[in-house]
């Protein structure tokens, strides 16, 4: 249900890109800070139990994208694509998307609005153990951007939910007591879009 609700999103802000004019490329590269609410992991072998609480686990990365903006005078939609990384330490994940933004100007230096993405994230290994981390299903971005732009570069920062889940499959001598492992949680970005 989420899925359709997201892709109806995406497809409302197609719609105005019929009325824009003046077709740009943009490169964005931004710095992710995700705070992830889910629950803890239980790891064991044959000797000890290790407990990783992830109510506050944070997770740190960076993501690379581009595409295409179009835009009037006082609205601009962006789709693209890229790919990131996020650490949280314990383990990391690679992931894959696709994104669209329309933002629309509030002020000279301000622009702001929604944005949506849409990400497939990689397989990964849980604290360098035999536990394999699986995804169940793509993972969203949804929230709100503001950029400031200038003649060099704009400056972006953000805030998105981001939701993820991930199976947990035991190889080895290690054994996981939960089933999957949630990375859902809130999103902060920040970073710099280069226009043609």
């Amino acid at each position: 249900m989420k899925r359709k609700w997201l892709l109806l999103l995406l497809l409302m802000l197609c719609i105005p890109a019929l009325y824009l004019a003046h077709p740009r490329f943009v490169l964005n590269i931004n710095e992710i800070i995700l705070s992830r609410q889910g629950h803890g992991v239980n790891l064991s072998n044959a000797i000890t139990t290790s407990a990783f609480d992830g109510t506050e686990a944070m997770g740190k990365g960076m993501t690379v994208s581009s595409g295409a903006v179009l835009e009037n005078s006082v609205v601009q939609v962006t789709f693209g694509g890229g790919i990131g990384f996020l650490d949280f330490d314990l383990y990391g994940i690679g992931m894959l998307f696709a994104e669209s933004e329309m933002l629309f100007k509030a002020a000279p230096e301000l622009y702001l609005g929604p944005r949506a993405t849409f990400i497939e994230y990689s397989g990964s290994c849980f604290n360098s153990s035999d536990i394999h981390m699986r995804p169940k299903s793509n993972g969203y971005q949804i929230g709100f951007i503001m950029v400031f732009p200038s003649e060099q570069c704009d400056i972006s920062l953000g805030i998105n939910y981001q939701h993820g889940v991930f199976e947990l499959e035991d190889k080895g001598d290690h054994y996981s007591e939960n089933e999957d492992l949630d990375i859902s949680g809130i999103a902060f970005q920040y970073g710099i879009k280069f226009r043609s």
